[in-house]
């Protein structure tokens, strides 16, 4: 589940989305195609309960203010960031472009500095 304000405690469960999803597809009918959807996510998270707790608690350890540095005095006031424990990132050159495509008939595909001017309107004719 999403960790609450105290440790230890959790902001949802599996279950409780369960009996969501359940009383959704109670609500619009279980034999419509969106009941059907709710029923079939309802069985599909409960089959899989303890695997997704697991992995809700294993990503929010990953998260956990115990794995911030310790903030010790001589910090106070240093303007040097700290080194961080991620991976830096290598320096990516970005790809040239691409050259343009020609349109077909365009003035710019025949001769890439010349304008292109369209033609003069055709005079309407009254019968």
């Amino acid at each position: 589940g999403i960790p609450g304000a105290k440790e230890n405690q959790e902001r949802g469960t599996v279950e409780k989305a369960v009996e969501y999803f359940n009383q959704l597809a109670s609500a619009v009918g279980p034999t419509t195609p969106t009941g059907e959807a709710a029923k079939k996510k309802a069985d599909d998270l409960l089959a899989n309960s303890q695997t997704i707790h697991l992995l809700g608690v294993h990503l929010n350890s990953m998260l956990s203010p115990d794995v911030l540095p310790p903030l010790v005095p001589s910090d106070i006031g240093n303007t040097t960031p700290p080194k961080s424990s991620k991976p830096e990132l290598p320096d990516l050159v970005p790809a040239p472009p691409k050259p343009a495509t020609a349109v077909v008939g365009g003035a710019a595909a025949a001769e890439p500095g010349k304008k292109e001017v369209a033609p003069p309107p055709k005079p309407v004719v009254k019968k």
